[in-house]
């Protein structure tokens, strides 16, 4: 009786819920406070995973830290398609 009842109950919540973004245009808005402009097309999902976890860490490291690890993702042939 209650499965129908909070299957319901789940479906009304969902459709209440903002789509998100793709994380591409999430992380491209993310780095532009740290100075960094990138277009969300040109970043492959790896970049865009490993920038998105870094900016999750952010509040335990400094500006610049931050903004360094995020550069060094960029450039890092590793995340590269």
């Amino acid at each position: 009786m209650r499965t129908p009842f909070m299957l319901g109950v789940v479906l009304l919540l969902s459709a209440c819920v903002p789509a998100q973004p793709p994380m591409e245009e999430r992380v491209a808005a993310g780095v532009r406070y740290y100075g960094i402009d990138v277009r969300p097309e040109e970043l492959t999902f790896d970049q865009a995973a490993a920038m998105s976890l870094t900016l999750d860490q952010a509040g335990r490291h400094g500006y610049l830290d931050t903004r360094r690890r995020l550069r060094a993702i960029l450039r890092n042939p590793d995340f590269a398609d």
